[in-house]
């Protein structure tokens, strides 16, 4: 096991780096499932974040949200370009 100064070697060890792509251990359907429901993850959350600063603009003297979407949705948008690029590689293989 990895030291925990050196993430790489955790993440090594509990994680095989070709096990997503074995698809005895993840069926193409189960996989590509799993990776839309991360998509509708994201969409919610960025769902419930425009209805809570909508609802919170209509009350003027409550705190506003006044937060860079970009700093708290940007690598969760990173993460989902990345999960889509999946799920259109597992579905042409499917």
């Amino acid at each position: 096991m990895g030291s925990l100064s050196d993430p790489k070697a955790t993440v090594s060890s509990t994680f095989e780096d070709n096990g997503l792509w074995d698809e005895n251990k993840y069926p193409h359907d189960e996989l590509i499932a799993v990776l839309k429901s991360c998509q509708e993850l994201k969409d919610a959350y960025i769902k419930q974040y425009m209805f809570t600063k909508e609802r919170l603009e209509s009350m003027p003297k409550a705190r506003q949200f006044d937060f860079n979407t970009t700093e708290i949705f940007g690598k969760f948008e990173l993460f989902s370009r990345r999960v889509r690029k999946l799920i259109d590689l597992f579905s042409t293989i499917r």
